[in-house]
């Protein structure tokens, strides 16, 4: 059950990059997308933290739209951001409705600061990122822009800007897409807790998740292996989960048994049911409108 939900998510991580496509006017059919988010996924495996599989979606998304590389490429760092806003929204209604549990044990307050300081730093830059103009009047930004080098870039760079500051619901709901992937990817790790009987609410789950898939996502190590077994057992240690032996098997199964094997589902078609159209004389088949 664990691995048919955590498969879901490819499905909703295709949903919300077709929208950051289509926000700067790229519009792709289902199956390339699907494939190139499937490759992603297949390469998060084996590249520095979860994160590594996003070079090989930027190399095949400046395949779908060869007009618009900057724009298709940057679309999946966009991807990557809006995944992580969701992440600390989600942490952060966990902390709005049940922080006060956590915040009086002395073990979980720490965990609590941590995540309210990611949020509010991300609060921070998602105020200045909406206020940019006001930010740009005030540095004088239109009075210098032109003596930088890499003008080509930056006016590419500007356009994109422009074109998810102009789109603000589809800001929106690729956020609202991400709390759902992440609260349906931490469910299945409350799913293999549950089957080695650890000791824990599930409430406390959709807590320190968010802290291991964070700082996992950072390109420490292949795939995370090693960093998310320690944080396991850290995190899960000041909630009062002192069981080691299970918290590291259920980091293990959730790896192994979840990522890895969703993974290699996504690697078989990957390497088997590429699509036609991603061949370099044939893309103009699957751009179905980009302006």
């Amino acid at each position: 059950l664990a691995f048919l939900i955590n498969f879901s998510i490819i499905f909703l991580a295709v949903w919300r990059w077709d929208l950051l496509l289509r926000a700067q006017g790229i519009t792709a059919r289902f199956h390339p997308i699907f494939w190139a988010t499937c490759a992603g996924n297949f390469f998060n495996s084996f590249l520095l933290g979860l994160t590594g599989g996003d070079i090989a979606r930027i190399y095949y998304a400046t395949q779908l739209a060869p007009s618009k590389k900057v724009g298709a490429g940057m679309s999946v760092a966009i991807d990557r951001i809006v995944g992580m806003l969701g992440l600390m929204l989600l942490a952060g209604l966990v902390i709005v409705f049940f922080g006060r549990q956590f915040w009086e044990n002395a073990e979980t307050r720490r965990l609590v600061l941590i995540i309210a300081a990611s949020i509010g730093a991300a609060v921070l830059a998602v105020a200045l990122y909406l206020k940019q103009r006001t930010l740009g009047r005030w540095i004088r930004w239109e009075s210098w822009r032109h003596r930088l080098p890499l003008q080509k870039v930056l006016e590419d760079m500007r356009q994109i800007n422009e074109a998810y500051h102009n789109n603000r619901q589809v800001l929106l709901n690729t956020v609202l897409i991400s709390v759902l992937v992440h609260i349906l990817s931490i469910f299945t790790v409350y799913l293999i807790g549950r089957s080695l009987n650890i000791e824990a609410p599930m409430i406390a789950f959709y807590l320190v998740m968010p802290i291991i898939n964070a700082v996992t996502a950072v390109p420490l190590s292949p795939g995370g292996v090693g960093v998310r077994e320690y944080m396991f057992l850290l995190v899960f240690n000041a909630i009062g989960v002192h069981a080691n032996d299970k918290v590291t098997a259920m980091s293990f199964l959730y790896y192994f048994g979840v990522i890895v094997l969703t993974s290699i589902v996504a690697g078989v078609i990957y390497l088997f049911a590429k699509p036609a159209a991603m061949h370099h004389e044939k893309i103009s088949e699957i751009i179905a409108h980009e302006t």
